[in-house]
């Protein structure tokens, strides 16, 4: 038998959830950054990108080292947190 096994699955799940939480953080905070920008605090939006980029970086990092199923299944989650993120603000898709 060679389908998935219980932990393939679980780590398809752990990488979805990942990569959902990392885009809804990501996402947000890019809104948040490009408000500061606008009303002309670009040392707080410069931190924001940062660390956007950090933590985006670093969840990522951590689903590849656990394979490209569990990181396909991440980059899933932050497509679908992005949508909802668009929703939530407005925006195109």
């Amino acid at each position: 038998m060679s389908g998935l096994s219980t932990y393939d699955v679980a780590l398809l799940v752990v990488g979805v959830g990942a990569g959902f939480a990392a885009g809804i953080v990501h996402f947000v905070s890019l809104h948040r950054s490009v408000d500061a920008l606008v009303c002309g605090s670009s040392g707080w939006a410069a931190l924001l990108h940062i660390g956007r980029f950090a933590a985006s970086g670093a969840v990522l990092l951590g689903l590849a080292l656990l394979g490209a199923g569990p990181l396909l299944a991440g980059f899933f989650g932050v497509v679908a947190a992005r949508r909802m993120v668009l929703r939530r603000y407005g925006g195109t898709v």
